[in-house]
């Protein structure tokens, strides 16, 4: 190609370009084209704003219902950092385990079953007499009684350190303690109900009280020791065919396994705390089915039908079953069926509570438990509510 025809392409060229800037330049500069572009990146800002709303929307859902669980379960931001790290988990196993090895220690050093015969000649039988047994002493046929240190909403802790009296009494029958064929029974019903009286403590001779730990305390510290218990930590009326509660020089049986014919005419029975939780009927049901039995097996026994004894204010307000509101509920219940059933309802609360109803915060350490100090007080309500048949 020649210089003229190169300088005439050249020319061109830049002809060419000074055209199309002068075209595009007006289109890039109108408004129109400015404004999509400003369009596409105020949607794209939208578009990012909504997302980080959601997220901290979503951030502030989760700590809000993070705080208001720990309120609901009195818990503090330190207790949820422990159960993330699985240190408060560690520390439950530890404490658990150090409990229950202190509950056990105790147990096996301060709880015993007296079981003393006296040896007679007639008939080459012996009448089994169940007798005190001073601190330390260890008879012939004895065995050692280990508390059930079990799922029981406080346990037996409480109550075996809270006294020194140690004597759990059973009293085993002897062989003519069997149903006899024929026997004439007079009715304890028959005038019911008769008024309380007072008597003394000789009236306990032929008394069973069965009930859980609370009853276990009672028959530890109250001192009745002529009495007979069937008594263990963590009893519910629902297990009662099955439940292991008496010692014998057998090994720990069911009540019924254990339970002479005819031999009390007086039954105290104080369950109702272990049980909440489920509805009335059925534990009424339940409850039912058992005092019958025991009106068979024991067809002279008027049926005291004890009352759940109350907790302390602080138990009742942080524990929402072993309330005192589902306490008196599941009474009222009892005292129901007691009138139709021609039982005696025992109610010690008016010794035992404040105004309010609730158990007086000195009595038990553990807001359930009575301390032995105030085992007496039991006792004496007791004994200045009976009924002389």
């Amino acid at each position: 190609m020649s210089k003229r025809n190169r300088k005439k392409n050249q020319n061109q060229e830049v002809f060419e370009d000074a055209r199309m800037q002068n075209v595009l330049e007006p289109i890039e500069q109108d408004p129109v084209w400015r404004d999509i572009e400003d369009r596409e990146a105020r949607q794209g800002l939208r578009v990012f704003a909504v997302v980080m709303a959601l997220i901290v929307t979503l951030l502030i859902a989760i700590v809000s219902g993070i705080g208001l669980a720990l309120i609901d379960l009195e818990k503090k931001p330190h207790d949820l950092i422990q159960a993330i790290n699985g240190k408060d988990i560690d520390e439950a196993v530890t404490a658990a385990k150090e409990e229950y090895e202190a509950i056990y220690a105790a147990a096996e050093s301060k709880i015993t079953v007296d079981i003393q015969y006296d040896e007679t000649e007639n008939n080459g039988s012996a009448d089994a007499n169940a007798e005190d047994t001073p601190d330390g002493d260890d008879p012939a046929g004895q065995e050692g009684m280990v508390a059930n240190a079990s799922e029981e909403i406080a346990g037996i802790g409480e109550v075996i350190n809270a006294g020194t009296n140690d004597i759990i009494v059973y009293k085993p029958s002897d062989d003519t303690g069997t149903r006899p064929t024929t026997t004439v029974i007079n009715d304890p019903d028959a005038n019911y109900p008769l008024p309380f009286s007072t008597v003394d403590l000789s009236y306990f001779d032929d008394a069973l009280f069965i009930g859980d730990s609370r009853m276990l305390g009672f028959g530890m510290y109250s001192g009745l020791t002529n009495a007979t218990f069937y008594a263990v930590t963590s009893f519910t009326i629902f297990r009662y065919e099955t439940m292991p509660v008496v010692q014998t020089p057998t090994g720990k049986v069911p009540i019924f396994d254990a339970l002479p014919y005819d031999q009390f005419t007086k039954i105290y029975i104080k369950v109702g705390l272990n049980e909440l939780g489920g509805s009335d009927s059925s534990f009424i049901k339940v409850y039912d089915e058992f005092v019958t039995r025991l009106r068979q097996m024991e067809p002279r026994a008027i049926i005291y039908t004890h009352a759940i004894l109350p907790v302390t204010a602080a138990k009742s307000e942080t524990d929402h079953t072993h309330s005192n509101e589902n306490i008196n509920a599941r009474n009222e219940a009892l005292r129901q069926y007691a009138e139709e059933h021609k039982c005696y309802y025992i109610d010690i609360k008016p010794v035992v509570s404040l105004p309010d109803g609730s158990l007086m915060p000195e009595m038990a350490g553990d807001g359930i438990h009575l301390k032995a100090g105030y085992m007496e007080l039991w006792k004496e309500y007791l004994r200045t509510h009976a009924v002389i048949f």
